[in-house]
C-alpha cells in the first residue's frame, strides 16, 4: 500500500462530489418542473431525465467506493504500523538474544515475548474493515490466519490476488496488502526465533536475525 493510491483516491473523490453537485442542479432543474409529467410530454427530455438519474446513480457508487477504499487504505496502514513495531521489538530481543552471556533461562524469558508479539501478530492479521478481513484478500470473508498448536495457517488470497474498487469508469483502485506478502514471512521467522530460544541455539537465533 502507498500514500498515493491514498491520495489518488481523495483527488478523484473531490471531482466527483463536484460533479455529483451539478448533475443534481440539473436533475432537480429537470424533475421538478411541470413540462414533463409523462413520456409522451416529451420523449426527448424524459430520456435525458432518465439518462441523468442513472449517471447520478454511478456516480453515487463512485463516490461510496472511493469512500470505502480509502477507509479500508487507512486501515490497512494504521494495522501495518502496529505490525512493523512488533517487528522492531522481537529485532531488538533477537539481538538481545544472540549476546553469548544470556543464559538459558534468559532466551526462554525472552522465547515467551517473541511468542506474545506472534500472538499479537495473528491478532493484526485478522484485523477487519466491516465484515472484511483486510489481509484476505478475495477469501476475505473468513479470518486468514488460524491459531495452530505448531504455529499458525495462512487461508487468505495467495500473492495476485487482491480486493478492488471500481472508482470511475474503467478505473479500479487496489486496497489492501494479501497476508501472504505481508506478515507470513514475518511470522515464519519469528516462529524459527522462538523455537531456537527455547532450544537455547546461538546459531538459528543468528539466522532468524538474518
Amino acid at each position: 500500500m502507498r500514500v498515493t493510491h491514498q491520495l489518488m483516491g481523495q483527488s478523484l473523490n473531490h471531482h466527483l462530489s463536484k460533479s455529483l453537485r451539478r448533475l443534481y442542479d440539473e436533475n432537480r432543474k429537470i424533475a421538478t418542473g411541470t413540462r414533463i409529467q409523462y413520456p409522451s410530454d416529451d420523449p426527448v427530455g424524459f430520456e435525458a431525465t432518465t439518462r441523468l438519474g442513472a449517471t447520478i446513480r454511478r456516480l453515487e457508487q463512485y463516490h461510496k467506493n472511493v469512500d470505502d477504499a480509502l477507509a479500508w487504505l487507512g486501515l490497512t496502514e494504521s494495522a501495518l504500523a502496529q505490525a512493523g513495531e512488533g517487528v522492531h521489538r522481537a529485532r531488538q530481543l533477537a539481538v538481545q538474544a544472540a549476546n553469548g552471556t544470556l543464559t538459558e533461562g534468559d532466551r526462554a524469558d525472552v522465547a515467551r515475548e517473541i511468542a506474545q508479539i506472534i500472538d499479537d501478530l495473528l491478532d493484526i492479521g485478522n484485523t477487519r474493515y466491516g465484515s472484511r478481513y483486510i489481509f484476505g484478500g478475495l477469501k476475505g470473508d473468513a479470518p486468514p490466519f488460524v491459531r495452530q498448536e505448531d504455529g499458525f495457517a495462512y487461508v487468505g488470497s495467495s500473492s495476485g490476488e487482491w480486493v478492488e474498487y471500481e472508482i470511475g469508469p474503467g478505473l479500479t483502485l487496489r486496497v489492501g496488502v494479501n497476508g501472504d506478502e505481508a506478515l507470513v514471512p514475518v511470522l515464519d521467522a519469528l516462529t524459527a526465533l522462538e523455537s531456537a530460544l527455547h532450544a537455547n541455539d546461538t546459531t538459528e537465533i543468528d539466522r532468524a536475525l538474518g
